[in-house]
C-alpha cells in the first residue's frame, strides 16, 4: 500500500492538472508524501533475558575451547541474567544465533553488557554476518560496585548498535576476552521496508521478484528447481554453519540458468560462503561476463579454536554479500555462475564453499527521472523523487547543473552556483549588495554591517553613534602638526586643516602606498600611532583597511570607486570594480589554473580550470578519481580496455568477457553472432541470416522447402512440407504402409492381412543376430536400434557408460573413465562405494577413512587428533561411539602410559559432522624406541552421502617418549635454579652498571642473556632436561615488565594489537610476529628518554642563575656533617654536568640505545619479514619501519672503517669497530636463526660458524684492550660455539644413533656450557672491583706518605 501511495504521489507532482490550483496542489501533496515516508515500522524481531524467569529461554548456541566454563542463566542482583565465565581461557566462549527477518533495510541490537569481577580494560566482540560491529575494550570505572560473583566491582552497560541490512537473516555471534560476563534485556529491531524497491546512487527502481531460495534460516531438501550446477550435474546438497544452513557446491564453481519474462533490467542478491581457505578469489559472471570479483586474505572471525581445522567461527568460514542493482538485461534467459579460486588452510581437506538468500528481481521500466537523496530539500538536485536544478543554476541535466543564472558563478569542480557579492545585484542568499566590499559601509560581503564608531545599527543604518573615538582622533591630529605626508611617492611636510577637515586626506596619503618605500614609510608611521594611542588602534586598522580597497589591482585608468581601462590581459568584470584575467588569450595569470585559447568543456581545460572528460564521473583539479563504469581509471584519465571483464560505458565496447578467445560470443569486444547469423544486436538476439536460413526466436535455422540441403543440420530436402512422402521437416520418414525403412526408402511394407495403425511408426523387429546383446533391430551388422537402458554408438549397443544402471552392473556413472569410483567395466572400485538411484546416474563417493594425525609432544605427553575424511554420524541411535574404539600401543603393557581421549567436535546420531577427537598419551617409563598407537574402530558409521562407513583401524608412529627418573629430573631442576639466580643477579648487576655509567658492560651482559634466550628456537628436538632449563631464561623479557604495568593496556588504545602468525619453531612457542606490536618496549623507550630530555631542558632554564654560590656552601660546612658534604659536593658536580649537556654531541649516546636494542629490534624485524603475507597499511608501515632501521644499521656498520672517522686515538677506533662487528654477528646469528629453519643441521653449523668466525675476527685484528679482555670474550663465546656444534646430535640425522639417556647427559653437559658462558661477565666485573680496590688502596697508601712526610716536617720546624 505504501509503494502505491508514493507512486501516485510521485506521478500527481510530476503531471499538470488542468482548472486546479498546481502549487497548492503540490504543497498538499508533499504533505501528505512526508506522512507517508515517515511512517515506516519498526519491529521487534526479538526479545529476551528480561527480569522475569518464567518466559526465560536459553536458545542462543555456544562454543568452547575448553570444557572449563559455565554458561547458564544465573541472578545478578536483582536481575536475571545470560551468564557465561571464560575461567581460565582468553575468549573462551562464544555465543551465537541466527535469526529470519522480513524485508527491512536496517536492525538494531540492544543489550545490557555485564562487567563482572572488575573488568579492565577487557576486550568484546560482536559480529554480524561475519562482519564486525563492535570491537572495544571495557573496564569497571571507580564507581563501580559489587553486584554479583565474586567480592570484586562489577557494572553495567548499554550497549546499543544500528546497522544497514537487507538480507533475509542474521547471524550475531558474541564474546569477550577474560573473566566473567553477561547480556541481558536483549532485543533485536528492524525497520521493515517494501524489498520490492531498489535504489542504486540516486536512481531508484521498481522491481518484482521472481526467484527466490534458500532463504529459510533451516533448508530441510532441495527440489531440482532450486539447486544449482556444477560440471552440468545438479546439486542437491545441503550443509549447515551451526544453525544456519546453505546450499554446498561439490567443486569450485556453481551455475543457474533462469528463464525470465520481458524485463529491461535484473537486480539479484546472494550470499557466498568460503570455508578453510586462506586466500580466496571469487568472480561473479552474468551471461559469461564478469560483473564482480572480490580477492581477500583470511577474513574470518578472529576466534582461534584449540582444533585448527575449527578456527574462526565455523572451519575458517568467511562470507561475502553479492548485492547486484539494475543491471541492464533483456534476453529471456539469465546465465548466472559463480567462480572461486581457493587456497586450504587446514591442508588435510579440501576447501569448500556454498550460498544462500539468493533473490532475483526484473525491473520492468527504468525510471532514470526518478531519483533520490534521502532528503526533503529543494534546490539540492533532487526534490520529491525529481531531478530538479540547484539554487542559481540556469540550465542542468538529471540534477547536474550546466550553467548558472545571472548573479551566480558557476564552480566546475561539484557542478554548483555560488553568488556574486558585489556586483549589485541582490540574489536570495545575500541580504544586500552595494557594490563594494568596504568594511563599515553598512553592508559588507552582502550581509548588513554597521558603519564604523556606531553602537546600535539596523539594516545597516546606525541608529546611534559613539563620538569617543572622533574626539581621541582629532587630539592625535592636533598632537602631530605639523607632519610629514607621502605626496607623489616624496615625503612632504603638511599642516592638517582642521576646520576645512584636511586631516582625512592627509592621513589617508599615510595610509597609501605605491611602492617599497612608501609602504616601509606607512608602516612607521602607523606604528608610532598605536604606541601613544593604543586606543585607536583598531579605528586606524579599520581606516587603513577602507582606504586599501579603494586601489583596485591590474587598473590602468581609475575612475571614482570604478576602474575605466585595464591593464593588457585584463578586461573589466561587470561593476567595474575588479580587473579579471581575459580567459582565452593563452596566458595563465591570477586564479587561471590553464588557458588553451578555446571554450571546448572536454579538452582538460574549460573556462581557464582545469576539466576532465566526459567518461569521469568526478573530477578534482583536472585529474580524475572515479569513471564511468567499465572504464580503468589510469594515470588519472579514463581508459577502457578490452579484454579486461568490464564493459566500458558510453564507448564502442558491445560486450567485454574477460579474454580474447574468438567463438565464445564476445570477441575484441565485439557480439559474436549465434551460428549462421550475418548481423546481431547481441550475442543472443541476430537480425539477419546467412543464405539458406530464416530467423525464428532470434537465432537462424535452415529453410526447409527451398530445395537446398545444409549439410549436418538436414537429412533431405524434398522441396515440400508434405508428411509420409519420405521426407518431411527435412528428416526422413516413411511413407504410409511402410514397417521397416532406411534414409526414406521402404525396405518392408505391410501386409495386406494386417489391420492398418493410426500411426505412421514403423513396426521394429530383429532381422539380423549378427550385432551383440541388446539390439532390437540389426541391418547389414550394424545395430540401428538398441533396447531401453543402451545406448547406439558406431553401430553397437553399449550399456556401461550410458548412465542407466542395469542388473548385472554393480554402478554406472555416465562414463567408462577408471578412479572416479565407477571403473570402465561398471564395478564399483576399491575404497569407493556408489548410491544408485533407478534412471539415474550413480553417484560414487570415496569411502570416509579414519585418520590419526601427531600434534605435539610437551616432555613425556604426546597429542594426536583422531578424525574421519569426511563428515560422519552415527548409525543407530543407542550407538556409544567411544566404547567403540580400541586403542593400544603395539608391544606396549598398559602400566607404562596413561591414556585419555577428549571431544573437540562429538559424533552424533542427528546429523554428519567433521568429528574430532584428541587422544592424549602420557608415558610413565622410558622406552627406547619409536612407540606405534593403533586405533580401531569397531562400529558401522554413515558419511554426508548416506553412504555406510564399515569398521576400519589405523596407526601412527609417535615420537620417543622423553621421561627422566626422579634423579635426573632433580638435577635438571637444580641447574634451572642455579642459572635463573645467575640471571637475575646479572640482571641486576647490569641495572647497576648502566646507572653508574657502565654502558659497554652493561650491553656485554644483555646480549649473553638475550643470546641464551634466543637458543631454544634452533630448530630441534631438544632433550627435556634442556627444555626445562630454558624456561630459566623467560623472565629476561621486556613484554612482562609492559604488562605488569599496563603499558600494553595503553599503548593498545592508540596502535591496535594485531595477531600475525609465525612460522616454524616460532609457531610452537606461539610468538606474535605483527612488527607493530613487539615493538611496545621501544616505543616506551623514545617516550621515556623525550620525558627525560624535556625535564633536563627545564632544569637548564629555570637553574639559569647560579644556585651553588659561595653562601651556599658556607651553609654546607656549618652543618659539620661529612655525608651532606659529599651530597651537596656531588649534586654540584651533577648540576655542572647538565649545564654543559648541551654542548655536548649526543651521537654516540644515540649510537649506545640503538646497540642494546639491536638483538631485540633485528629478531622482531626478521621474525616480521619472514612471516607477513599481508599488503596493507599496516604492513606498508612495518615495512617502512624496518627499511629506516637496516639503514641506520648498515651506516653504523660502515661508520668505524669508513676513512671519514675523524676519531684520532686507534684505542677508541678499535673499540667502535669491535661493537660493529658484533652488531654484525648478532644479525648473522639471528638470519641463520629464523631464515634456516628448514635444514636444523646446516643451522646448528652455520651458528656455531658464525659465533667461530667472531672471535677469530677480534683476535687476528687484535680488537681488543687486553689479553684479559680477549680471554673473557673467548669464555662468553666458545659455550655457544660447543653448544650449537653438539646441537647436531639432536638433528634427525644423527638422533637415531643415540638413547634418551645419552640425550639427557649431553643436555646436562650443553647446561653446564651455558652456565660457564654466564660466569664471564661475573668474572670480569669481579676483576674490575679488584683493580678499584688495589688503586684505591695504593691511592691511599700514597696519601698517608705524604700526611706523614708533613707531619715530621711540622715537627722538625718545631724543634727548631
Amino acid at each position: 500500500m505504501l509503494e502505491i501511495l508514493n507512486y501516485m504521489i510521485f506521478h500527481l507532482l510530476n503531471h499538470k492538472v488542468i482548472g486546479l490550483n498546481t502549487k497548492g496542489l503540490k504543497l498538499k501533496i508533499m504533505l501528505l508524501f512526508l506522512l507517508i515516508e515517515n511512517g515506516k515500522t519498526t519491529q521487534v524481531v526479538y526479545s529476551n533475558f528480561f527480569d522475569n524467569p518464567l518466559i526465560q529461554i536459553n536458545d542462543w548456541l555456544k562454543i568452547s575451547k575448553d570444557s572449563n566454563y559455565d554458561f547458564l542463566f544465573q541472578s545478578c542482583g536483582s536481575a536475571n541474567i545470560l551468564y557465561i565465565d571464560n575461567k581460565n581461557t582468553q575468549y573462551n566462549v562464544l555465543i551465537h544465533r541466527s535469526f529470519s527477518l522480513n524485508p527491512h533495510d536496517e536492525v538494531t541490537i540492544e543489550f545490557k553488557l555485564w562487567k563482572i569481577d572488575n573488568w579492565i580494560n577487557n576486550q568484546f566482540l560482536i559480529y554480524v554476518d561475519n562482519e564486525i560491529i563492535l570491537d572495544q575494550l571495557y573496564s569497571c570505572s571507580q564507581s563501580a560496585m559489587n553486584i554479583c560473583g565474586d567480592s570484586q566491582n562489577d557494572e553495567v552497560t548499554m550497549i546499543s548498535k544500528s546497522i544497514l541490512h537487507d538480507r533475509p537473516s542474521i547471524q550475531i555471534v558474541i564474546f569477550a576476552q577474560n573473566g566473567k560476563w553477561g547480556i541481558s534485556e536483549f532485543i533485536l529491531n528492524m525497520q521493515e521496508f517494501n524489498s520490492f524497491k531498489s535504489c542504486d546512487f540516486n536512481k531508484c527502481f521498481d522491481q518484482r521478484i521472481i526467484l527466490e531460495s534458500f532463504t529459510s534460516i533451516l533448508i530441510s531438501s532441495i527440489n531440482i528447481s532450486e539447486g544449482w550446477n556444477h560440471l552440468g550435474s545438479t546439486s542437491s546438497k545441503i550443509d549447515f554453519c551451526h544453525d544456519l544452513y546453505y546450499h554446498q557446491s561439490q567443486g569450485n564453481s556453481f551455475q543457474k540458468q533462469i528463464s525470465l519474462d520481458f524485463h529491461v533490467a535484473i537486480s539479484f542478491k546472494l550470499k557466498i560462503m568460503i570455508f578453510n581457505s586462506g586466500t580466496t578469489t571469487i568472480i561473479l559472471k552474468i551471461d559469461d561476463i564478469i560483473v564482480q570479483q572480490w580477492s581477500y586474505v583470511q577474513k574470518w572471525i578472529n576466534y582461534d579454536h584449540t582444533d585448527i581445522t575449527f578456527q574462526g567461527f565455523w572451519y575458517h568460514y568467511t562470507q561475502t554479500n553479492v548485492n547486484i542493482v539494475n543491471y541492464a538485461h533483456t534476453q529471456p534467459q539469465i546465465k548466472i555462475t559463480i567462480q572461486t579460486s581457493m587456497n586450504a588452510v587446514y591442508t588435510p581437506w579440501a576447501p569448500w564453499f556454498g550460498i544462500r538468500e539468493f533473490q532475483l528481481f526484473t525491473i520492468l521500466q527504468n525510471l532514470n527521472y526518478i531519483c533520490k537523496d534521502q532528503n526533503i530539500n529543494a534546490f539540492d538536485g533532487c526534490f520529491s523523487f525529481i531531478y530538479d536544478c540547484v539554487q542559481g543554476c540556469m540550465n542542468c541535466i538529471n540534477g547536474i547543473c550546466v550553467n548558472c543564472l545571472m548573479g551566480w558563478l558557476y564552480i566546475e569542480i561539484d557542478n554548483s552556483c555560488i553568488p556574486i557579492c558585489g556586483d549589485l545585484i541582490l540574489t536570495q542568499q545575500e541580504e544586500c549588495d552595494d557594490g563594494n566590499e568596504y568594511p563599515y559601509d553598512g553592508c559588507h560581503n552582502c550581509k548588513f554591517s554597521c558603519p564604523l564608531n556606531c553602537n546600535i545599527c539596523q539594516f545597516g543604518q546606525c541608529l546611534q553613534e559613539n563620538n569617543s573615538h572622533q574626539i581621541q582622533y582629532s587630539n592625535f591630529l592636533f598632537d602631530f602638526k605639523p607632519n610629514i605626508i607621502l605626496y607623489h611617492n616624496q615625503c612632504k611636510q603638511s599642516y592638517y586643516d582642521l576646520e576645512k577637515d584636511g586631516d582625512f586626506k592627509n592621513f589617508e596619503c599615510y595610509l597609501q602606498g605605491q611602492n617599497l618605500v612608501a609602504e616601509l614609510y606607512q608602516k612607521i608611521f602607523i606604528e608610532s600611532i598605536i604606541m601613544q594611542y593604543p586606543i585607536l588602534e583598531q579605528y586606524i586598522i579599520n581606516k587603513l583597511n577602507q582606504v586599501n580597497f579603494n586601489k583596485i589591482y591590474q587598473c590602468k585608468q581609475n575612475g571614482l570607486e570604478t576602474c575605466q581601462e585595464c591593464e593588457n590581459g585584463f578586461i573589466l568584470s561587470i561593476n567595474q570594480r575588479e580587473c579579471v584575467p581575459q580567459c582565452g588569450d593563452g596566458i595563465v595569470q591570477d586564479y587561471e589554473i590553464c588557458d588553451d585559447q578555446n571554450n571546448s568543456q572536454q579538452d582538460g581545460c574549460y573556462k581557464c580550470q582545469q576539466s576532465c572528460q566526459l567518461e569521469c564521473l568526478y573530477c578534482i583539479n583536472g585529474e580524475c578519481s572515479i569513471c564511468l563504469d567499465g572504464w580503468q581509471l589510469i594515470n588519472k584519465t579514463c581508459q577502457q580496455i578490452c579484454g579486461d571483464g568490464l564493459l566500458a560505458i558510453q564507448s564502442n565496447e558491445q560486450c567485454d568477457d574477460g579474454n580474447q578467445n574468438d567463438n565464445d560470443g564476445c570477441f575484441q569486444c565485439i557480439f559474436e553472432c549465434v551460428p549462421y547469423c550475418l548481423y546481431c544486436i547481441d550475442q543472443y538476439n541476430c537480425l539477419n541470416c546467412q543464405k539458406y536460413f530464416e530467423l525464428v526466436q532470434n537465432s537462424c535455422r535452415p529453410i526447409c522447402g527451398d530445395s537446398y540441403i545444409e549439410e549436418g543440420l538436414e537429412e533431405c530436402e524434398d522441396g515440400n512440407q508434405i508428411a509420409n512422402d519420405g521426407c518431411h521437416n527435412c528428416q526422413f520418414q516413411c511413407e504410409i504402409n511402410c514397417i521397416t525403412c532406411i534414409n526414406g526408402k521402404c525396405k518392408e511394407y505391410q501386409k495386406l492381412e494386417e489391420p492398418l495403425k493410426n500411426d505412421t511408426e514403423p513396426i521394429i523387429q530383429q532381422i539380423d543376430q549378427i550385432c551383440n546383446e541388446g539390439c532390437l533391430l540389426c541391418l547389414e551388422e550394424k545395430c540401428q536400434l538398441c533396447e531401453q537402458f543402451s545406448t547406439l554408438e558406431n553401430g553397437q549397443c553399449i550399456k556401461c557408460g550410458n548412465g542407466y544402471k542395469s542388473k548385472d552392473e554393480l554402478c554406472d556413472d555416465g562414463n567408462t573413465l577408471n578412479n572416479d569410483g565407477c571403473s570402465d567395466n561398471c564395478n564399483i572400485e576399491q575404497g569407493w562405494d556408489c548410491n544408485n538411484k533407478n534412471n539415474q546416474f550413480s553417484q560414487c563417493y570415496k569411502v570416509a577413512q579414519l585418520s590419526i594425525n601427531f600434534l605435539n609432544q610437551s616432555s613425556n605427553t604426546q597429542y594426536v587428533t583422531l578424525t574421519y575424511t569426511k563428515k560422519v554420524k552415527l548409525n543407530e541411535s543407542n550407538q556409544i561411539f567411544l566404547e567403540s574404539l580400541s586403542i593400544f600401543i603395539k608391544s606396549l603393557n598398559s602400566n607404562y602410559f596413561n591414556l585419555t581421549i577428549e571431544p573437540v567436535t562429538e559424533i552424533i546420531f542427528e546429523s554428519v559432522r567433521d568429528i574430532n577427537y584428541i587422544i592424549e598419551i602420557t608415558f610413565l617409563e622410558k622406552i627406547e624406541y619409536q612407540p606405534k598407537l593403533i586405533i580401531q574402530m569397531n562400529t558401522v558409521l554413515l558419511d554426508e552421502n548416506e553412504i555406510i562407513v564399515p569398521t576400519s583401524f589405523t596407526d601412527i608412529e609417535l615420537r620417543i617418549p622423553q621421561v627422566m627418573d626422579s634423579f635426573q629430573l632433580q638435577n635438571t631442576q637444580r641447574f634451572q635454579a642455579v642459572g635463573q639466580k645467575l640471571m637475575m643477579g646479572l640482571t641486576g648487576f647490569g641495572v647497576l652498571l648502566l646507572i653508574f655509567g657502565q654502558l659497554a658492560q652493561f650491553l656485554e651482559i644483555l646480549d649473553i642473556l638475550q643470546y641464551q634466550s634466543y637458543l631454544k628456537f634452533i630448530n630441534i628436538e631438544y632433550p627435556l632436561n634442556l627444555q626445562i632449563y630454558f624456561q630459566a631464561s623467560d623472565f629476561v623479557q621486556l613484554n612482562n615488565i609492559l604488562i605488569n604495568f599496563r603499558i600494553v593496556e595503553t599503548l593498545n588504545l592508540i596502535i591496535y594489537q594485531e595477531n600475525l602468525e609465525s612460522k616454524g619453531v616460532f609457531y610452537q612457542y606461539q610468538l606474535n610476529a605483527d612488527l607493530l606490536s613487539n615493538i611496545y618496549g621501544q616505543i616506551v623507550q623514545i617516550i621515556i628518554m623525550f620525558l627525560g630530555y624535556m625535564i633536563l631542558v627545564l632544569y637548564i632554564f629555570y637553574s639559569k642563575t647560579d644556585f651553588f654560590q659561595a653562601r651556599f656552601f658556607y651553609n654546607i660546612r656549618r652543618t659539620q656533617s661529612q655525608i651532606v658534604n659529599y651530597i651537596a659536593i656531588k649534586i654540584y658536580y651533577l648540576h655542572r654536568k647538565i649545564h654543559k649537556l648541551p654542548q655536548i654531541k649526543l651521537s654516540q649516546e644515540l649510537i649506545f640505545i640503538f646497540h642494546g636494542n639491536s638483538f631485540d629490534l633485528i629478531f622482531k624485524m626478521l621474525l616480521y619479514l619472514n612471516s607477513n603475507l599481508l599488503i596493507n597499511m599496516r604492513s606498508e608501515i612495518s615495512i617502512g619501519i624496518c627499511l629506516v632501521f637496516f639503514i641506520i644499521m648498515i651506516k653504523i656498520l660502515i661508520k668505524p672503517f669508513s676513512r671519514g672517522n675523524k676519531i684520532i686515538v686507534i684505542q677508541k677506533i678499535k673499540e667502535q669497530q669491535l661493537e660493529s662487528i658484533n652488531l654484525l654477528k648478532k644479525f648473522l646469528f639471528l638470519i641463520i636463526l629464523i631464515r634456516a629453519q628448514v635444514e636444523p643441521l646446516l643451522q646448528c653449523f652455520l651458528l656455531s660458524f658464525c659465533q667461530l668466525l667472531y672471535i677469530e675476527i677480534i683476535w687476528f685484528f687484535s680488537l681488543t684492550q687486553s689479553k684479559f679482555e680477549l680471554m673473557m670474550i673467548v669464555l662468553n663465546e666458545f659455550p655457544i660455539v660447543m653448544f650449537t656444534f653438539i646441537n647436531v646430535t639432536f638433528c634427525s640425522d644423527f638422533s637415531q644413533y643415540f638413547t634418551q639417556n645419552t640425550k639427557l647427559l649431553i643436555g646436562f653437559f650443553q647446561i653446564a656450557l651455558l652456565l660457564i658462558g654466564v660466569f664471564g661477565p661475573i668474572i670480569k666485573l669481579i676483576n674490575q672491583i679488584y683493580q678499584m680496590v688495589k688503586k684505591y688502596l695504593i691511592e691511599r697508601k700514597e696519601k698517608m706518605q705524604k700526611i706523614q712526610i708533613q707531619n715530621l716536617y711540622c715537627f722538625q720546624t718545631a724543634q727548631n
